[in-house]
Order: structure tokens, then sequence, then C-alpha cells
């Protein structure tokens, strides 16, 4: 660790505690006039984040002095620092921006109830993993931002979706009552929605179990190395399973036409599958978990539209995948072959989610695949939305037990973990006497479920 100016890691990570407790503060003031449950949650959140936060960077900025931790010309002590510190202000961002877009004096009520629906939605496609075992119950923040994306966090269970502020299309100008058919037509953006439901699936993916082993450890095994792309593009396969199992059709058609107005349908970005291909695993996982009984062939429907759609704009059949995944152009009907592989692979560790999903499905199984079905999903959103999330309630371990009692909450002790990767690292450290190198550490960073990236996801499509 560069000993030229040490002393700046730790006024940075100072300003952040700062900046953390004036934010916790002033939301804890607006709970003693409106002790509302989101509000709960995001303090709950902050009180979470501020004590994770400088535990890891404790670790990062002893580790280096002690030499207990070896950095490399690559991996840098300082890039540890920088990563942890970015880490904490994106999720203060989101938390930011959440307590202000919900607060009654600062946001006009269309605004507000549009965050509650949300809330709710996100909530309901938790719940199949909540009631498969594989997630704890799990509170929801929704706030606003130019796309929908989700923040993975290490410290509470928590899922941190942003939507798009089209969102709020589906209510009146007051925002008492969603927008209906005989008065706005199709105005109404309903489907801006949908995507909620792929955000919950990185969620899953991230913090899923099946008893004490990660979901995504056994989904990876279960696959083989070759083709290193399908590899990388894993989690948003998974993300886009998972959505596909919860609002069924409509969100398979809602992708259709996201994915269409991109500029290149055959770019590999190094983590989505190429736009080209991702239709069909939608169609793919729909195919296999739906009704043999259904009246419409929704699913062939929905490849023949996409079919129709990629063949005026399709110049080659091939792509060329990227970040050192190979530079032999790969055919297209070769990854799609791949692809639904892993989707078969993830269906089968989803069998316990399945069950659930069934019966709050946001989509029939033979519903319509054209505009109808976003009308249907408008007429549905609010029944689907009836279930209110849970409250995060974090407080010091003396107090766990009174929390518990309250059926309205998810307790959470303050500085306890999600994430276990934190915890091993240090007890190798401090009690085995163990030095990590940077491949090691550098795991932390990358692999501990804290999203790298920040609140504006830049990802295109959603990601």
């Amino acid at each position: 660790m560069s000993q030229k100016e040490p002393v700046i890691w730790d006024a940075r990570c100072s300003a952040l505690d700062n900046t953390i407790a004036d934010t916790l503060n002033a939301v804890e003031k607006y709970m003693e006039k409106y002790p509302e449950d989101w509000a709960v949650t995001i303090a709950s959140a902050l009180k979470c984040l501020r004590a994770f936060g400088k535990n890891q960077f404790d670790f990062f900025q002893g580790g280096f002095l002690e030499k207990n931790l070896v950095d490399s010309p690559k991996y840098k002590a300082e890039f540890a620092l920088r990563q942890t510190l970015d880490q904490i202000a994106y999720d203060l961002s989101v938390l930011q921006r959440a307590f202000s877009q919900r607060h009654p004096e600062l946001t006009p009520k269309r605004q507000r109830d549009t965050l509650d629906l949300a809330d709710r939605l996100a909530y309901r496609a938790l719940k199949p993993a909540v009631g498969g075992e594989m997630l704890p119950d799990t509170a929801v923040i929704t706030y606003f931002q130019k796309t929908t994306h989700v923040r993975v966090v290490p410290y509470a269970p928590v899922a941190m979706i942003g939507i798009p502020y089209a969102c709020t299309g589906i209510f009146d100008e007051v925002g008492s009552r969603v927008l209906d058919q005989a008065e706005h037509g199709r105005t109404h953006t309903a489907r801006d929605f949908l995507a909620i439901a792929h955000e919950v699936g990185h969620h899953v993916f991230w913090h899923g179990k099946k008893g004490k082993t990660s979901l995504r450890a056994i989904v990876r095994s279960k696959l083989s190395a070759e083709p290193a792309y399908r590899i990388a593009w894993l989690e948003e396969i998974f993300a886009d399973v998972y959505g596909a199992i919860i609002a069924g059709p409509v969100l398979a058609l809602d992708f259709q036409e996201l994915l269409y107005d991109n500029l290149d349908l055959m770019a590999d970005d190094g983590a989505h599958p190429v736009d080209v291909i991702r239709p069909f695993i939608y169609t793919e996982t729909l195919r296999q978990i739906t009704d043999p009984g259904a009246t419409n062939d929704v699913v062939g429907e929905l490849d023949k539209q996409w079919q129709t759609l990629i063949g005026e704009r399709m110049t080659t059949d091939r792509f060329i995948p990227k970040n050192g995944h190979g530079s032999i152009p790969v055919l297209l009907t070769d990854a799609v072959k791949s692809v639904q592989e892993a989707v078969h692979a993830i269906l089968k560790e989803l069998e316990a989610v399945l069950d659930k999903a069934q019966i709050s499905r946001w989509s029939a199984d033979d519903a319509v695949p054209d505009l109808a079905a976003y009308e249907t999903f408008r007429e549905q959103i609010l029944k689907l939305a009836d279930l209110r999330p849970k409250k995060l309630t974090a407080v010091e371990a003396a107090a766990m037990q009174a929390v518990s009692n309250d059926a309205d909450a998810i307790p959470w002790e303050i500085g306890k973990p999600l994430v276990r990767w934190l915890n091993i690292f240090k007890k190798a450290v401090e009690e085995e006497e163990l030095t990590l190198l940077p491949e090691t550490w550098n795991t932390l960073l990358e692999g501990g479920g804290w999203a790298a990236g920040g609140p504006e996801g830049n990802t295109n499509p959603p990601g």
C-alpha cells in the first residue's frame, strides 16, 4: 500500500460515514412524524450499509498495512479501498434517492403511488423463491432512475430495484387510480413494470441457496466450462428464466419490444446474451413450464413474431464472442442450443420456485402475444400488488428478540452480513494467520454479492 498519503483513505471513509449518519438522521426525524414501513426499511438499510461498509474497509486497509494482504501490479491495495468506498457511495446514493422520492413534501402523489406499486410487485416476484426456501424473507426498496436495474447488496435481506420514470404513466394526474381502458385506450405504461421480475432474478441468482449451497454455484456446476461465452452470460440467462417464470408470456413480449430497437442485435457485450438470441430464452422457458392444456400456442406465436422481426435486420448468422471468450465467429444456431441447455439446467434447480410461481403468474400461459397482453396486465396489476412488503427492521443484537415478535418485520442484526465471504476472509487472516494473495482477496470485490456498478444501470437492454 502506498505510504505517500495513507490517511486520505481514512478521511474519505470518515466523510462517507458522516454522510450516512446525516442521511439516517433525516430519515429518523421523518419517522417521528410518519412511522411508515418504507422509511423503516430505508433506515435499516442505512444502518446495515454503514456497519458492513466500515467493516470491509477496515479489513482491506488493516490487511494491507499489516501485510496480511498482498497486492500486485494489477490489483493494488488502493483499488480495493476505492472499490469498497465506491460501493458504499453507490448504495448511499440509492437510499438517499429512495427517501427523497417518497417524501410527501418533495414528491407528487403519483410518483409515490408508483413506487408503492413497484414495491408490491417486486415483493410478489420474490415470494416464490422465499416460499421455495431459496431466500430468506426479503424487503424491497424501489426508486426512480433512467432504467430498470437492481443493486445486489451483501449486508441485509433487501432488494433495491430502480425503475424508469415512465412507470408513473399508469396513474392519473392525481395518482389516485390506475388509468382505465375506456378513458385512455392503451396510453398507459403498465408494461414498464414488467422488467422488475427479471431484476428480482438477479437478486435470487446472487443470494439464492439450496440448503447451504449457493444456487448459482449449483447451476454453474451443472454446465460445462465451454462455451466460455455461455458462462459469461449465465447470470443474465438465469434472470431471464426467473423473470419468465414469474411474469409469463407478457414479459417475453415486452423483451422483444425492448431488444428490437437496440442498434446492433448481434453484438456481445460480455455479460448479456446477444440480443438476437435472448427472446428465445423466454420462449424456451415458457415452452418447458406451460400447461400442455393451454388453448393458445403462445410460445409458437412469440417465436414466429421474433423471427419476423429479426428477419428484417439480420445481416449474418453468427456473432463474435467478447472479452477473451474466443474470436472465432459462433453460429447463432449453436449458441441457441447452448443457451437452451442452460435454461434446462436452471429450471431443474428452480423446481421449488415453479410451484409457488404458478399461483400468481403475471400473465396466463395462453395469453395472446400481442398488445392485448399489456391491457390484461394493466387490468390485473393492482390484484398482483395485493401483498404488502414486510419492513426490514435492523437492530442491535440485544433487541432482536423484541423485533422478532413483529409479524410485519424482517428482523436483522446490524453488522450481520447476508453474504459470509468477508467473515471467512477475516477469520483466515486473524485466526489462521494466512496471507491472502490478490487472486483470493479480489474475489470479495468481484464475487461477494455486492454490485460493482453504480445505481444508474447502464446496461442496454435491461440488466
